[in-house]
């Protein structure tokens, strides 16, 4: 993941909303909202909840 990708994604990991994340980052909601598909797309998920789930999975197997 790129920087930004990786920004957003700790944020959502964290619980933050598109709003939220909008406004930690001074980031358009279109921005995070691609940041938020191409993470998906790396990690072969359809939603943040996928996305979270298989985020939490790994760094948990990674130790």
């Amino acid at each position: 993941m790129s920087p930004a990708q990786q920004r957003v994604t700790e944020l959502l990991l964290r619980g933050y909303s598109t709003r939220q994340i909008v406004e930690r980052l001074c980031l358009s909601p279109h921005t995070v909202q691609e940041h938020v598909r191409a993470a998906y797309e790396k990690v072969g998920v359809g939603s943040r909840r996928e996305l979270v789930t298989a985020l939490l999975r790994g760094s948990a197997s990674r130790g």
